[in-house]
């Protein structure tokens, strides 16, 4: 329960951090308006032919640019971008724990489990199912595992794709830098410092 309030928490706050998109500066003259947008930090958007920085992107369904938007979560309905991805992580991370610890001990409580010593520390896993679906409850608590479980592979297929982003370069930013010259590729390195950068900016 302690790992579903935060993930819900977590949740909560990528809707209430959201940003309502990037508000372009006013333009105070037309020389000043070109040298922004000849410097490479600023362009035109195509689709709402506004000022923005290079990094943003338009979304179709907001109808509107954030700065480092990285995609429109349909769940939540609502961009993730720069404002608000660390609180979409996290919530992915303590919801991923909880559909996993649910999983686990639903299948323990149905099935026959055995006890394991792993690094000192016992631990109960299932070992034969062959009550699970004996009656009402037992096939009510099985088929809540399985579908945590398909759950849960859903959210970390979610999540380790946010940690490539995180630990490389965002898809769109990589398209953008790519057609810069003098660009720096991926490296060790670099990965650890754009992970320390993204939770500690």
């Amino acid at each position: 329960m302690v790992f579903v309030w935060l993930s819900g928490t977590c949740l909560y706050l990528v809707r209430a951090t959201a940003c309502a998109g990037f508000d372009p500066p006013e333009k105070r003259g037309d020389d000043v308006y070109d040298d922004v947008i000849e410097s490479g930090a600023w362009r035109i958007c195509g689709e709402c032919e506004q000022q923005v920085p290079r990094l943003a992107s338009h979304c179709r369904t907001c109808g509107i640019c954030y700065f480092m938007r990285d995609h429109h979560c349909v769940w939540l309905d609502i961009c993730i971008c720069h404002v608000n991805d660390r609180w979409f992580m996290g919530g992915l991370f303590f919801g991923l724990i909880a559909l996993c610890y649910g999983f686990h001990l639903s299948l323990t409580t149905v099935c026959h489990p055995r006890l394991l010593n792993i690094y000192f520390m016992d631990v109960l896993v299932p070992e034969a199912c062959p009550d699970a679906f004996i009656d009402f409850q037992s096939s009510l608590t099985t088929s809540g595992a399985c579908y945590a479980l398909l759950l849960g592979i859903l959210v970390a297929l979610a999540l380790s794709s946010s940690c490539v982003f995180v630990a490389g370069v965002k898809l769109r930013e990589y398209k953008q830098r790519r057609l810069l010259p003098g660009q720096p590729g991926f490296s060790v390195s670099s990965g650890f410092k754009n992970c320390l950068n993204f939770w500690w900016r």
